[in-house]
């Protein structure tokens, strides 16, 4: 009980999804600006929308400035709100990219996850030159960063909008995929393997012979775990 105190006050961070979901986020903004009203708050509402509203009432409230304030928070649920205030105040991909490099590379994973989902909107804005600019996340020295990579670019994604384009195309991420196709990081290989395995769903043959040529060009166990993992909803037809 104490522990779940510490986190509604601002005080520890989340350990699980439960912890975040249980959150009344009003409450814990209020704990760094006791002044805060909760604009068009939806306490209904998902908990990514939630988040969403929350940046917005603060942006409407103090500014800008408040998330550079906010950006090494104890909280990791305030910490994510400050990646959805650089969505809202970035109008493109690049310049977003930039600034939520820290968050996206956050020791929190759940602060990681608010990263890309915040940035998802803008992703699928301009999938093709988003893809471009990925290519040097993809090629990070951090395992973070290069799974952000991955995970924004899913052609369905989790608790996000779909990429209508990818799922009809995947091929046009072939260039990100294949700088990520034999990542020695666990972290990493599970996300590319969700790619495949998203793309899987509209289009079997694309991903099929795709892991057909990592199989036969990098025989790396890396390699092999991503295949598997990317054939995984196949392979359960069959």
């Amino acid at each position: 009980m104490n522990r779940l105190a510490d986190i509604q006050a601002g005080h520890a961070e989340t350990r699980t999804l439960m912890d975040a979901l249980a959150l009344d986020i009003p409450a814990l903004i209020r704990t760094a600006f006791p002044d805060y009203q909760a604009i068009g708050y939806d306490p209904s509402a998902g908990i990514t929308r939630r988040m969403a509203l929350s940046a917005h009432a603060l942006r409407v409230q103090y500014g800008n400035a408040v998330f550079d304030e906010l950006l090494l928070h104890r909280s990791d649920t305030m910490r994510g709100i400050v990646c959805y205030g650089i969505a809202q105040q970035c109008e493109d991909f690049e310049t977003a990219l930039m600034r939520i490099y820290p968050l996206a590379n956050d020791a929190h994973v759940g602060v990681r996850e608010w990263a890309w989902l915040a940035l998802r909107p803008h992703f699928l804005g301009d999938v093709d030159r988003s893809l471009q600019l990925l290519d040097v996340w993809a090629r990070d020295t951090s395992s973070y960063i290069r799974r952000f990579a991955s995970e924004i670019s899913r052609p369905r994604g989790v608790w996000c909008a779909h990429s209508e384009l990818l799922k009809k195309d995947p091929s046009r991420a072939l260039p990100l995929l294949e700088i990520l196709r034999a990542d020695t990081e666990r972290y990493v290989q599970r996300s590319v393997g969700n790619w495949l395995n998203d793309a899987s769903k509209d289009n079997p043959t694309f991903v099929v012979a795709l892991c057909e040529q990592w199989h036969a060009e990098s025989r790396t166990i890396a390699t092999q775990k991503i295949i598997a993992h990317g054939l995984r909803t196949l392979r359960r037809m069959k």
